[in-house]
C-alpha cells in the first residue's frame, strides 16, 4: 500500500515558482480573460446602454412637476375650509338679522347694515374678487386643483415608466448613493421592474417616494459624472505626459577604447 496521504489539495511543492498551475494555465489571467468576456456580451451591454440612457434622462425629467411645487399643500386646504366655515356662520347671521329687520322686530337702519353685509359676503363667496380675503368657495377651488394635478402627475409617472419600467435601471446607482437602498425605494423598483409599477402608484405618498428616489438617484449621477471626469481627464495627462528620457551614458561608455598596435613602440 502507498503511504501517500489521500487529500486532495496539492503541496506546495507542486505548484510551479512562477504561479501557474500543473496544468500550465495562469489562474489570474484566466480569471481575467473570463470575466472581460462576460462584459463584452451583448446583454451586459445592452444592459449598460440602457443604464446610460437612463442616467441622460434624468436631466430631462419636469421636477416641477414632480415635486408637487405648484400642487395645494394640506395647510393650505385646512385655511381654506376653515375660512369657509367663517363664511357660513357669518353669513346664517346676517340673514337672521335681516329677517329680523323686514318682520320689524329691529329698526329699519339695522336692516340696511345688514343689507349691505350680505351684498359683501356675496360678492366674497366668488374667490379672486377680493384680493385680501379668500372667497367662501376657495376650498372647492383648491381641492379642485389638487384633484387635476395629482391626475396630471399619476399620469406623467406612468408614461415615464411604460411597459418595461424606469427607475429600476437606476439601481446601480445605489454604490455611490446608500440612500437609494432604503426598502420602500427597492420595494418601488421591484415593482418597476416587473412592469407593474406604472397601474400600481396612485397615492401622493408613493409619487412623493417616487420623487425623492430620483432625487437621490439625480445627487449620484452628479457623482459618477464628476469620477467620469476625473478619470478622463487624468487619462488625457497620461497621454500628453513626455516619454520617458533614455538614460544618459556615463563618461566610461563614452571613452572609446585606445589601440595598444598605436601606442606600442
Amino acid at each position: 500500500m502507498s503511504d501517500q496521504p489521500t487529500d486532495p489539495e496539492l503541496n506546495k511543492s507542486d505548484i510551479p515558482a512562477d504561479g501557474t498551475t500543473t496544468n500550465g494555465v495562469d489562474e489570474p489571467t484566466s480569471v481575467k480573460r473570463t470575466v472581460r468576456e462576460e462584459l463584452n456580451t451583448p446583454a451586459h451591454q445592452r444592459i449598460e446602454e440602457e443604464f446610460e440612457e437612463a442616467c441622460a434622462r434624468l436631466s430631462e425629467l419636469d421636477y416641477e412637476l414632480l415635486g408637487m411645487t405648484n400642487m395645494p399643500s394640506e395647510s393650505d386646504l385646512e385655511d381654506a375650509r376653515h375660512y369657509r366655515s367663517i363664511w357660513h356662520s357669518a353669513l346664517m347671521a346676517v340673514s337672521a338679522l335681516l329677517i329680523l329687520c323686514i318682520l320689524d322686530y329691529l329698526p329699519a337702519w339695522l336692516g340696511g347694515i345688514t343689507s349691505a353685509l350680505l351684498f359683501a359676503l356675496a360678492v366674497g363667496y366668488f374667490d379672486g374678487l377680493i384680493p385680501i380675503i379668500p372667497g367662501g368657495n376657495r376650498y372647492v377651488h383648491l381641492l379642485r386643483q389638487r384633484q387635476r394635478y395629482h391626475l396630471r402627475l399619476r399620469d406623467y409617472v406612468r408614461q415615464l415608466e411604460g411597459s418595461y419600467g424606469y427607475i429600476h435601471t437606476l439601481q446601480p446607482l445605489q454604490q455611490l448613493n446608500p440612500n437609494l437602498e432604503k426598502h420602500y425605494f427597492n420595494k418601488l423598483c421591484s415593482l418597476s421592474r416587473k412592469g407593474l409599477l406604472a397601474q400600481q402608484i396612485s397615492s401622493l405618498e408613493n409619487l412623493r417616494l417616487y420623487y425623492q428616489f430620483l432625487i437621490e438617484a439625480g445627487n449620484a449621477n452628479q457623482i459618477r459624472e464628476q469620477l467620469k471626469l476625473k478619470e478622463q481627464m487624468e487619462q488625457e495627462a497620461q497621454n500628453m505626459a513626455p516619454p520617458e528620457a533614455e538614460p544618459v551614458p556615463t563618461a566610461e561608455n563614452m571613452a572609446e577604447p585606445t589601440d595598444d598596435s598605436a601606442t606600442s613602440p
